[in-house]
């Protein structure tokens, strides 16, 4: 075999997103001297991607990969019950403008494309702590958890001017 010799024996099952779209690898490895895998083994691996799959298909949007509302909800929910009644959260909502614009005189798909380029400007940019979704259509929102007016609306205006400097290219 062109990789050579493998000291393991593997096990990977794909973890699909959408009917066609693989979105990861589950894989379970063993030594090369261990008995083989079995069917017992191989179902119970079909079983734990067809349960990430459920997880990530009901948590992420597909086309963005942010959190979906639901799960944006739960996530924003679950932090502000570990932080006390002081504490200073803010939620920033956000729409692309004039969208329908852009899907009328260049289609749906130049439309889509525009949110997702919007959406890894906004992933390759948010901070660990802050949870971001698409709660529908060209909506977002950002939940700042323990974070001041200030230091949220400084961060969303200069995410406003970044996802600006995105610039896409439409062949008509």
């Amino acid at each position: 075999s062109p990789l050579g010799s493998l000291p393991y024996k593997i096990l990977a099952c794909p973890i699909r997103h959408g009917a066609h779209h693989v979105a990861g690898l589950l894989v379970l490895a063993k030594p090369a001297a261990a008995q083989d895998f079995d069917v017992r083994q191989a179902r119970i691996m079909e079983m734990m991607t067809r349960r990430i799959a459920y997880v990530l298909q009901n948590a992420y949007d597909p086309s963005t990969s942010l959190l979906t509302r639901p799960a944006f909800e739960q996530r924003a929910l679950g932090t502000l019950s570990t932080f006390g009644t002081d504490a200073q959260h803010c939620v920033a909502y956000a729409d692309v403008d004039r969208l329908h614009v852009v899907n009328e005189n260049h289609g749906m798909h130049v439309g889509d494309e525009v949110i997702q380029r919007a959406a890894e400007t906004l992933r390759a940019h948010l901070p660990p702590n802050v949870i971001a979704a698409r709660i529908s259509g060209d909506r977002f929102a950002l939940f700042f958890p323990q974070t001041s007016l200030h230091g949220a609306q400084t961060f969303v205006e200069g995410l406003c001017r970044e996802v600006a400097k995105v610039s896409l290219t439409h062949e008509a």
